[in-house]
């Protein structure tokens, strides 16, 4: 039995024990623990640990306060890295180039499929581009229709796990005829498996039938879900047809909304690795559309009845797209009016693959006052799953990545790097391991109105130690950036670099020797002692074997007082490049551009205002090469250089 004493020295113990863990929660709620130094945090990790193995020692459970308290964003959540830069996928650049979808495999093998105006010959046709795990473009792109008079439009694709696919559009015969959903099947080769053939039934005498929405199982089955009309009423319904992996239509189209008192638009389907599917759609719930669903097995029967997606109903909620993971798990995304703020946003509902609900909806976009439209979601096979959607008011493609419970990993990001004009309509696609990529449409990037434009994506892999944090602080002649780790595991290297954009061009700061296999506590700290005005940096460990994986990005911003050049996007440059300059006080300054046999080829005098100012220099006309950009304010001067792509 315990005396007083020794229950007194334990309520002691615990008292102090809370007291700290207090009153780390508070430097970290107020922004004081980044100023920590390294060695008062080392001594607070210390205590901590000390006073939860004394105290565990005596059967007094307490939650670990170096995790629990200790912003552990940097290893759980953390933002997807682009593999690569940005890529053109459409060769063909005349008119415009529209309306993508992407399909990947389980290997991360992946084809892009577009809309082209003209290239056919007849109006626009359907093409496509494969491309192999590491983005290597397969071939070269190719046609899709064999039937080119006429319209052929809204291309969807899918792909089964060993990179057969398939598309499938609207065609119609002559311009001014209804249309059909047909479709065409490919290898894993891109060699086309018999010809193409219409989806629906009976041509289309009474309305339009467009619209579709195709997905496939691990085995190559597919199904194809479309909007059918009916003139004489005036009221489309959802409909969908059944294929096996051969191609040989299972069963009959079949009706995939119960009521159809009202126009039901705009289906999306996702199939799981037996092929449970689910379809989504558009019906008017009351308060304009909304979003619904109905599930089916593998054989096409419906489980349950269809359901509406999205709880709050007032004005319109439009545009779904449905992703499904290996098990049938799914997620539902669509943009919604109003619903937060003044503007447009998107929004999303988990599902597990029974069908019921998964948490609240919830919002994906940060932004609550813009025009926010185009959601596309995709899933791997274990149920972490990616957003895209397009920012009107920016012109840009941005996305989300959530796990598997639906927790958000890391920061929604820009997809696009060119950002001149408009870049919408992202589709996406993911792989078994999580990797991604998203495909979108950009204005004029291509030199003729829209094209085709791509980038992957990958996630980081955990790192092989436990990081409790990794932050930086400037001082006045150095950055410093230090990071804790709780435990470590085969830790070589672990090692610090810079960027100026956060997105390409890194650069060693410094490395530590990592500590191989610990379970303790361990600070670091390394100083860039010849910061950027504007630095983004990273952590890397680096294993025994050699293989490297990445922390989230930070960034250290530091006050400028004299004239400078903060950062300078996008890099390299494609057209117009914006370069961030800091002004001392409000004046002229003279501005040059110069290229690398030292020759003036832009010229410009201008006045700034004190503080920030985003000078923009278009180099559209200059040819690819280095460019020196040099500002004077009549005191001194400042020169950044530039890459003209």
């Amino acid at each position: 039995m315990q005396n007083a004493s020794t229950r007194s020295h334990q309520r002691s113990l615990l008292s102090k024990y809370k007291t700290r863990i207090s009153r780390l929660q508070k430097a970290i709620q107020e922004g004081n623990f980044s100023r920590y130094s390294a060695d008062k945090k080392r001594q607070l990790f210390q205590c901590l640990a000390r006073y939860e193995k004394r105290l565990q020692q005596w059967g007094i459970a307490v939650a670990t306060g170096t995790l629990l308290f200790l912003p552990t964003n940097h290893i759980s959540a953390q933002t997807p890295l682009p593999v690569g830069s940005e890529f053109q996928v459409n060769t063909f650049t005349t008119l415009r180039q529209k309306q993508t979808s992407v399909a990947m495999d389980s290997d991360g093998d992946f084809v892009i499929c577009w809309q082209d105006y003209d290239q056919d010959g007849s109006y626009s046709g359907i093409y496509a581009q494969r491309y192999d795990n590491t983005g290597m473009a397969q071939g070269s792109e190719f046609k899709v229709n064999t039937y080119t008079t006429s319209l052929q439009t809204d291309p969807s694709v899918a792909m089964d796990s060993d990179g057969n696919f398939v598309i499938c559009w609207g065609g119609s015969l002559t311009l001014f005829s209804l249309f059909d959903i047909y479709a065409q099947r490919y290898n894993n080769s891109g060699v086309a498996q018999g010809s193409e053939f219409r989806v629906n039934t009976s041509p289309s005498t009474n309305g339009n039938q467009n619209s579709p929405s195709v997905a496939m199982d691990n085995d190559g089955d597919f199904v194809v879900a479309w909007l059918k009309g009916d003139a004489y009423v005036n009221v489309y319904d959802i409909y969908a047809q059944r294929y096996n992996n051969s191609g040989v239509a299972q069963g009959s189209e079949f009706r995939v909304n119960t009521s159809s008192a009202v126009n039901q638009i705009i289906p999306s389907v996702a199939m799981d690795s037996d092929g449970d599917f689910v379809i989504a759609w558009l019906s008017d719930d009351g308060s304009s559309y909304g979003v619904y669903a109905q599930r089916y097995d593998n054989i096409g029967v419906a489980q349950g009845s269809e359901f509406r997606v999205n709880t709050y109903t007032s004005l319109q909620q439009k545009y779904p797209s449905v992703a499904m993971d290996s098990d049938g798990d799914f997620v539902i995304s669509w943009m919604s009016q109003y619903q937060e703020g003044y503007g447009v946003g998107i929004y999303a509902q988990r599902y597990s693959n029974t069908g019921t609900v998964q948490g609240p909806e919830f919002r994906v976009s940060t932004d609550t006052n813009s025009y926010e439209f185009g959601p596309s979601v995709a899933m791997d096979s274990d149920g972490d799953f990616v957003i895209s959607w397009t920012n009107g008011n920016s012109g840009d493609v941005y996305a989300q990545r959530y796990d598997n419970t639906g927790v958000v990993q890391g920061s929604q990001f820009r997809v696009n790097t060119y950002t001149t004009n408009f870049q919408a309509y992202g589709s996406v696609a993911m792989d078994n391991a999580g990797d991604f990529v998203i495909a979108w449409n950009s204005y004029e990037q291509d030199g003729s109105d829209y094209g085709v434009y791509a980038q992957r994506y990958m996630f980081p892999a955990p790192l092989p130690i436990e990081l409790l944090f990794f932050t930086g602080h400037e001082e006045i002649s150095a950055n410093i950036l230090e990071w804790a780790t709780a435990t470590e595991k085969n830790s070589a290297w672990q090692i610090v670099e810079r960027s100026a954009n956060g997105v390409e061009d890194w650069t060693e700061v410094g490395r530590v020797a990592g500590a191989g296999n610990s379970t303790t506590t361990l600070s670091y700290k390394i100083n860039d002692d010849n910061p950027l005005p504007l630095g983004y940096y990273r952590l890397i460990s680096e294993d025994f074997d050699g293989s490297l994986q990445l922390s989230e990005v930070i960034s250290i911003s530091r006050a400028a007082t004299e004239l400078s050049i903060l950062n300078v996007f996008p890099v390299p440059v494609e057209k117009e490049t914006s370069i961030m300059v800091y002004m001392p006080a409000s004046g002229a300054v003279n501005l040059s551009v110069h290229n690398i046999l030292g020759q003036l080829v832009y010229h410009n005098n201008t006045v700034l205002t004190k503080g920030m100012n985003d000078i923009k220099i278009n180099l559209s006309d200059k040819p690819a090469g280095n460019y020196s950009v040099t500002i004077e304010d009549g005191i001194s001067s400042v020169v950044q250089q530039v890459v003209k792509r």
